[in-house]
């Protein structure tokens, strides 16, 4: 209760003390007008602005890889990645990924590597790879790795 009064004190001074602000007619440009101490100069100025929006190349697709290995076996795992659009032009832009070779299970040695096409030719990045060598692998159990894919604008065209 104590602190709904405290509330509603605060409410009537913030009141009370909007109630000192006075609010001008400000429609007559260049027209000097005095209230109390201030000298006021109201001015009507008005801005027409264009702006061009740009909506860069952006991933949308997520992608979720899972697969079992068997003793050393050898797996290709195929992906696609999806943009939000088609690049203006081929070869303007690039896929970098965080990592590229990966020890999936922290044993010393690479075991899991991603191939994939550097130049984004359209709407869809086909011809992605994931290489997974079970030899590689001397842990057992699930695996798991986050890797994060950029897309690059490649600045000497």
């Amino acid at each position: 209760m104590n602190k709904l009064m405290v509330a509603v004190f605060f409410l009537l001074s913030f009141a009370i003390r909007c109630e000192e602000v006075v609010v001008t007619d400000t429609t007559l440009p260049e027209e000097e007008k005095y209230l109390g101490r201030t000298k006021l100069k109201s001015t009507t100025i008005e801005v027409d602005s264009k702006a061009k929006v740009y909506v860069p190349l952006q991933i949308v697709s997520d992608v979720e890889i899972k697969a079992l290995v068997v003793d050393n076996r050898e797996i290709s795992v195929p992906f696609d990645i999806e943009f939000n659009k088609a690049p203006e032009r081929n070869g303007l832009y690039e896929v970098s990924f965080s990592e590229e070779q990966i020890d999936i299970d922290k044993d010393g040695t690479l075991d899991t590597f991603i191939h994939s096409p550097k130049k984004v030719t359209g709407k869809v990045l086909t011809g992605n790879r994931v290489d997974i060598k079970g030899a590689g692998i001397s842990k057992e159990g699930t695996h798991k790795k986050r890797v994060y894919m950029t897309v690059e604008v490649k600045e000497d065209i």
